[in-house]
């Protein structure tokens, strides 16, 4: 019983100062956040961290300088003060921008990494824009800017700018359809150079083997397309001009025979008879 009355003021005085060591380590720890505090908010708006330099990488198309002026980085601003939300944002308003990276690299300098959006048919309204595969307007298609590019034809209620998506099913339906002729096996021997808008639920497909007629469904498209190479053979065998071949029936397809001179002028006559 002795011994244990004795031992008891050693574990209070050992107690004692562990609480006095955690306090004061407690406080000196809060101390030097304190001080690391007040030193950023000091020296992040060092002259020594303003941005001296914009590194712009992946841009082919849109000259660099016009992305910096668009990303309005101010010079005379630290590196820690740049939102990068904020720059990403106005450059991604550049038509050709799908996608923008911004980075910091200290102690002084802004990284921008874009992706640039490409051009995948000329739309040709009431004038010619370049159109992106995604459906944005990239901007009006000079004469030099065409490089072979598919046509869709059609008339669009909306307007067109540069910078907006066009939201016409028959156009999103289109660009689908050149996306697919790119990578599709089903499209491999089928060179698009064309499409006309004819109807909201029709499309017609001009290709270096004559005009195919389809609709809106990809997939039933891509599906039916499979059984061209003996459709053409037929044809081939029965040394027949075609019209076009209409593919957006669900339960068939058509082929429109191409009338010759002969019936022509024999339809000719019969109009002029009545």
């Amino acid at each position: 019983m002795s011994g244990s009355r004795e031992s008891t003021p050693g574990l209070r005085f050992r107690g004692a100062w562990l609480v006095k060591i955690g306090t004061w380590v407690g406080v000196s720890l809060s101390g030097l956040l304190v001080l690391g505090a007040l030193a950023f908010w000091y020296l992040r708006d060092h002259p020594y961290f303003y941005v001296v330099a914009v590194r712009v990488y992946g841009a082919e198309r849109v000259p660099q300088r016009e992305l910096i002026e668009l990303a309005q980085i101010d010079r005379r601003v630290s590196l820690f003060r740049i939102s990068r939300e904020r720059v990403r944002a106005r450059v991604l308003k550049h038509p050709w921008i799908r996608e923008a990276l911004v980075r910091r690299l200290y102690p002084n300098e802004i990284e921008l990494i874009v992706y640039e959006r490409k051009p995948a048919a000329i739309l040709e309204s009431e004038q010619p824009y370049l159109l992106a595969s995604d459906g944005y307007v990239l901007g009006e298609a000079s004469k030099g800017a065409r490089g072979g590019l598919p046509l869709l034809v059609g008339k669009l209620a909306q307007p067109l700018v540069p910078g907006e998506r066009v939201m016409h099913p028959g156009v999103a339906a289109s660009l689908a359809i050149l996306a697919q002729a790119q990578t599709s096996r089903s499209w491999r021997d089928t060179v698009i150079t064309q499409i006309e808008i004819a109807s909201p639920e029709r499309l017609v497909l001009h290709t270096r083997a004559g005009k195919l007629v389809v609709g809106l469904n990809v997939a039933e498209v891509e599906e039916k397309l499979s059984l061209l190479p003996a459709i053409s053979e037929v044809i081939r065998k029965k040394a027949q001009r075609v019209s076009y071949i209409d593919l957006s029936f669900a339960d068939r397809i058509v082929v429109k025979a191409a009338q010759t001179a002969e019936r022509r002028a024999q339809r000719h006559r019969t109009a002029d008879s009545d």
